[in-house]
């Protein structure tokens, strides 16, 4: 299981995610919410390979590498991006976008050392 970091941007991103639905929606959809980020990122930790490179979304991350990927949590629209370390046996969580939400730029998910 590889071992999993979040970056700042993504930390911040979830955090007003779950702010904005509690105070929206309440405290127990943002507990709903925070639980399904949970579960996505422990399938991300054992099959990373799995989710995918985020290039096939758009032309304009078309340049990222195919360690760059993202998931979909489906029930509330969220978009998880992620960059796979395969020879670190690591994840770094870049982003937590709504998909409704302006995707990230190619320079918010570039990976970092």
């Amino acid at each position: 299981m590889a071992r999993i970091r979040w970056s700042s941007l993504a930390a911040g991103d979830l955090e007003a995610l779950l702010d904005w639905l509690a105070t929206h929606r309440g405290p127990g959809t943002a507990a709903s919410a925070y639980e399904l980020v949970e579960e996505a990122v422990a399938r991300i930790a054992v099959h990373p390979e799995l989710y995918a490179w985020v290039g096939s979304i758009h032309e304009s991350v078309a340049e990222l590498p195919r360690t760059v990927r993202r998931v979909v949590i489906a029930r509330y629209g969220l978009i998880l991006f992620y960059e796979w370390r395969p020879e670190l046996d690591e994840i770094r969580i870049v982003r937590l976008r709504g998909g409704r939400q302006r995707p990230p730029s190619s320079q918010d998910l570039a990976p970092r050392e």
